[in-house]
């Protein structure tokens, strides 16, 4: 079995003041922030991953007066991918419901536009060809 690997991401989207808004108001809004957490299965083939998401920010204000549109949500998912061969895989996506949207199932085709510089090391289905030392050539 593959070892699993844990990794955090955060990200951040900075927003600067729209001062023509609405007939000269200025709008504003507060930075929002991102985490994620992902626990995920490497290198494997097939790949799983289980990933928790969260949220906050983004709250407005318009020519002064705070609006109450505060976001913060969390989420949590799986991620399971198919291999096909060594360029395509077929992923199957599936996120629990959170206080602002539903459950989602959602799968794709997924296609390298450059195929992995290893492809022995995917272990696809069927045994690898190997040479033998007595078959090599001189």
């Amino acid at each position: 079995m593959d070892a699993w690997t844990f990794e955090v991401k955060a990200a951040a989207t900075l927003f600067t003041d729209n001062d023509d808004f609405n007939r000269g108001q200025t709008r504003a809004g507060a930075d929002l922030l991102g985490f994620r957490a992902r626990h995920l299965q490497l290198p494997a083939r097939p790949l799983a991953s289980l990933d928790v998401n969260y949220f906050t920010g983004g709250r407005t204000t318009i020519a002064g007066n705070r609006k109450q549109d505060l976001q913060r949500n969390w989420r949590v998912g799986a991620t399971y991918a198919f291999p096909v061969n060594v360029q395509n895989s077929i992923k199957l996506y599936a996120r629990a419901a959170s206080r602002t949207a539903p459950a989602t199932v959602t799968t794709c085709w997924h296609r390298l536009a450059v195929p992995l510089a290893r492809p022995d090391a995917l272990r696809l289905a069927g045994p690898t060809r190997r040479q033998s030392p007595s078959s090599s050539p001189r």
